[in-house]
């Protein structure tokens, strides 16, 4: 089978529900990547958050705890041709739940060590307006474009949006098609400021071009990225996706949730500000299956926020999550499904 096909079989690996008590199980199905909380109240009579059996993709994995009112746990996401959406099963047992335990220590403010207040940062946006499948697709990627052409004298503007943006320099990647065999010529500007400019030969080919972006030039929020193809030159490109390394300023921008990426980065003490609550949820997501919950210190401020911080180490995706207490997402759906046996005709 092809990826594109093959993928879809994780949602009809069966899985054999371990000491269920005849309930069958509960499908919690979510969108977006981060800390997710189960509420008892919202679970149906018979299951009990302190005594379920979770799997997520055909397999058990433990919660990140089991708070007062909800099961709190942290969802990778998943993203196909087809669908977003992504589950987890609970099914009830007469077992405690696997689950971790948030631990906090309280010397890590104390240390000689210097905090990282900041930390690298990637934003990819792709673009999915126009699918092409005949002779110019190219295999190596899904083939799906923007709408917005890069021909002889145009000028596509692209928003794209980042959060906390540090002052420094950055860089943006632009993954594009080439299309016609003749010369290309492509200019980048960045909020109205030029940023370089790149020519190349040939075309059925897939190139990552790459600009380097001045400090001060890329802000917070919305960017425009312009694309400019010089009058003059026949030439047409299609634009697959953009990507933004920047450097992050580890603040709590809504005071809930922060992504913090170790990669590339020394063993060291981070520290992440502005946080609305002292009680955190701080998560190792550097192996999403296997996602775990780390010791933190939390540190009252005179705006009446909160620093917080913890020990990361490099590896795997390089992402730990900080989430505040009462700011996990909630399930776009909690339904229970009844398990019938297999009979075969």
């Amino acid at each position: 089978l092809s990826t594109q096909y093959s993928i879809g079989s994780r949602w009809f690996k069966p899985v054999k529900p371990a000491g269920n008590v005849g309930n069958g199980v509960v499908k919690v199905v979510y969108s977006t990547p981060g800390v997710l909380k189960v509420a008892q109240a919202g679970l149906p009579a018979g299951f009990d958050i302190h005594n379920v059996r979770v799997t997520r993709g055909g397999r058990a994995v433990p919660a990140l705890a089991v708070a007062s009112s909800g099961l709190i746990l942290y969802g990778p996401g998943y993203t196909d041709l087809y669908t977003d959406k992504d589950a987890f099963f609970l099914s009830a047992t007469n077992t405690p739940t696997p689950a971790g335990t948030p631990q906090t220590t309280g010397n890590l403010f104390g240390s000689s060590i210097p905090a990282a207040t900041v930390a690298p940062d990637t934003v990819t946006v792709q673009y999915h307006d126009v699918y092409f499948d005949w002779a110019l697709r190219p295999y190596t990627l899904q083939p799906w474009f923007s709408a917005q052409y890069l021909t002889d004298g145009s000028a596509q503007n692209f928003p794209v949006a980042v959060s906390n943006a540090a002052t420094g320099t950055a860089q943006i990647a632009v993954n594009l098609w080439s299309v016609t065999g003749a010369a290309h010529a492509l200019q980048v500007a960045v909020n109205g400021q030029a940023v370089g400019q790149t020519t190349w030969d040939g075309g059925n080919q897939m190139l990552n071009v790459k600009f380097s972006v001045p400090a001060n030039v890329l802000v917070s929020g919305a960017n425009v990225i312009s694309l400019i193809t010089p009058s003059g030159v026949t030439q047409e490109a299609l634009v697959h996706s953009i990507s933004v390394n920047y450097t992050k300023a580890l603040a709590g921008a809504n005071g809930s949730s922060m992504t913090v990426n170790t990669s590339g980065s020394i063993p060291q003490i981070y520290e992440v500000s502005g946080l609305s609550s002292g009680s955190l949820w701080v998560v190792d997501t550097r192996l999403p299956d296997r996602a775990s919950l780390v010791p933190y210190q939390a540190l009252l401020q005179g705006d009446g926020t909160y620093k917080a911080r913890f020990f990361g180490l490099p590896g795997g995706t390089g992402q730990y999550v900080v989430t505040a207490a009462g700011s996990e997402q909630a399930p776009l759906s909690v339904t229970q499904r009844t398990l019938a046996p297999v009979v075969a005709k």
